[in-house]
């Protein structure tokens, strides 16, 4: 699975991944995954359990993502309907990516 992230991110920047940082979930720990990134030489760092500031950015974004869902279905009296999450989530996601912002000097 992670072979075809890999290929598909490096296609995308033109660029090797050479460092990743992930948190300690368990499919970041197994030994073939371990195996994949000694061999490819990508670093890897892993956040502290508990210390979900160790990666603001991508906890921002979360964050972001479930106001904007939350919003979306409590406009539309669908929050309490849990089928309906994964697609304001996603709806979320694909505003904010088109979305003018700073950090992305856009």
């Amino acid at each position: 699975m992670f072979k075809k992230f890999k290929a598909l991110i490096e296609n995308q920047i033109r660029r090797k991944i050479k460092k990743l940082r992930t948190d300690n979930g368990l499919e970041f720990c197994e030994t073939e995954f371990n195996e994949f990134c000694t061999v490819n030489g990508i670093a890897r760092y892993k956040t502290l359990v508990g210390k979900p500031l160790q990666n603001r950015v991508a906890e921002r974004i979360n964050r972001t993502l479930l106001e904007k869902a939350r919003c979306m279905l409590s406009n539309t009296r669908l929050w309490d309907r849990k089928a309906f999450w994964v697609e304001a989530v996603s709806i979320a996601c694909y505003l904010v990516n088109r979305s003018p912002h700073t950090f992305i000097d856009f």
